[in-house]
């Protein structure tokens, strides 16, 4: 059952910082003094043409400079943007502390549509068609998810309700390895199924193992032997070791001087080398359903989901 929209609380409004106290500025008057000597030796001899007058005896020097508050002006300035700032800082934490039910809804609104796209995203063979058509599909599927999984970050009740903000870290970390998986092992399948392809187009049974026929296979799995995947690779590698031993075998079968014997005998080496690939495909197989469970994301998603769901009903 879909939760009902609830009705948006009022925001409320951010704490005003107090206003700063400009420091004023306090005029020093210079005592009326007669000159005392440098105590740094005598003056500096001046070569300014203009005639120096010479003080007069008893005569007040002129004032001193008045000194300067415009630094204690400028820090307490200072210190007065800190505290607005901490103000606006403070403002926002509680904004975001203050998680409604229209923000948990949109939360779990998202969420059911991460959750679909992530039912979308393609499988080791969840995509049909030919190899370009796996990977052009596959990519598209995964951007989707991609796309609306990273929504999730910028909703408040994921940042501003600690309970969920954890469930959704975790979650985080699981579709990055999903994320990083998935996009690794497309390419790879996808050229396995190039290769699957090709090879089909070569014919079946005893008919296939002609001499040109299987060095077009070893070829083929030579290019899939190039991908990153490990256990794509291992399967492509051990697929062109083993056609590679059917070989020669192939040569005996098509030459028109064979006896019944040898054909034979160079069958049952056909079948001998095909076994080593079936059982590399089941070890294939096994590796890539373990890294499947292993990178899943169905139940942290499930988690971060249903406390959502929870949050929400027990607010509104």
């Amino acid at each position: 059952m879909n939760p009902q929209d609830p009705n948006q609380p009022a925001e409320q409004p951010l704490n005003e910082a107090p206003a700063v106290t400009p420091v004023p500025e306090t005029p020093t008057e210079a005592p009326v003094t007669t000159p005392a000597s440098n105590p740094f030796g005598p003056a500096p001899v001046t070569t300014d043409p203009v005639a120096v007058e010479s003080p007069v005896v008893g005569q007040a020097p002129a004032p001193a400079p008045k000194k300067s508050h415009k630094k204690i002006a400028v820090i307490a300035g200072v210190v007065g943007g800190l505290v607005l700032l901490a103000a606006i800082g403070a403002g926002v934490f509680l904004s975001l502390k203050n998680v409604s039910a229209a923000d948990y809804k949109a939360g779990y609104d998202q969420l059911v549509v991460v959750r679909n796209a992530a039912s979308a995203t393609p499988t080791v063979s969840g995509v049909d068609g030919s190899a370009s058509e796996k990977l052009d599909e596959g990519s598209k599927l995964l951007e989707t998810y991609k796309t609306e999984n990273a929504k999730l970050a910028d909703l408040k009740a994921f940042k501003g309700d600690d309970e969920l903000k954890e469930k959704y870290t975790a979650y985080k970390s699981k579709s990055e390895a999903y994320i990083a998986y998935t996009a690794d092992l497309l390419p790879s399948v996808a050229k396995l199924a190039e290769a699957r392809d090709k090879i089909k187009e070569l014919g079946t049974g005893t008919a296939l193992y002609t001499t040109p026929n299987v060095q077009k296979i070893i070829d083929a799995y030579k290019e899939v032997a190039t991908v990153s995947n490990p256990s794509v690779k291992t399967f492509a590698d051990t697929a062109v070791t083993v056609y590679t031993e059917i070989l020669p075998q192939a040569a005996i079968l098509e030459a028109a001087g064979s006896t019944s014997a040898q054909k034979n005998t160079a069958i049952r080496a056909v079948n001998e080398s095909t076994r080593k690939l079936t059982a590399q495909s089941r070890v294939m197989s096994e590796e890539l359903s373990a890294k499947s469970k292993e990178v899943s994301i169905r139940e942290s998603l499930n988690e971060l989901g249903d406390t959502t769901t929870k949050k929400y009903n027990d607010k509104r």
